[in-house]
């Protein structure tokens, strides 16, 4: 994944509604995701007939451990070489079809700052960007559990980066 294929931006509206009134502000998250051009298809002979390939999806079935832990599941669907988005109780996560992040909600989406983890494979001199999650700052400090090449890791929300060891 680089930075082409995705975009986010925060979006911040002041308001005054009268004269005699406090202003009020309001936040939001906007994630543009820029597919990749599509390649050409290979050309075949017109005599031949056309043979099917077929395209495996994977899903992810929560498991009880899952379901227990946590109580919110962002699942980014799609194969996991696209790259897709999802958005829930503050958080948005983007990454690679087929990933899915648990967590806890904080109940405290009145916070009023974002930060961002940047989810990698490797360690800080090789590694793998798989994605990252947008995230208001209530969460910081609580756990979470991500889905990433039919392998579960286990985190700490904070800002920044984070590794697993693939």
């Amino acid at each position: 994944m680089t930075n082409k294929d995705y975009l986010l931006l925060k979006l911040s509206v002041l308001e005054q509604v009268s004269g005699n009134e406090a202003c009020r502000i309001s936040e939001d998250i906007l994630t543009i995701i820029c597919d990749p051009a599509p390649t050409p298809l290979p050309s075949r002979n017109p005599n031949e007939s056309p043979t099917p390939t077929p395209t495996v999806t994977p899903t992810i079935t929560p498991s009880a451990s899952m379901s227990l832990l946590y109580d919110n599941t962002l699942v980014l669907a799609g194969i996991n070489t696209s790259i897709s988005s999802s958005s829930s109780n503050g958080i948005t996560f983007v990454g690679y079809g087929g990933s899915a992040l648990s967590y806890n909600n904080t109940n405290t989406l009145s916070s009023a700052t974002n930060s961002i983890l940047y989810i990698r494979l490797g360690d800080e001199n090789n590694y793998t960007e798989f994605g990252n999650i947008l995230f208001l700052d209530s969460y910081i400090g609580s756990s979470f559990k991500i889905y990433l090449n039919n392998k579960y890791y286990y985190g700490i929300f904070q800002n920044g980066y984070v590794y697993f060891q693939g």
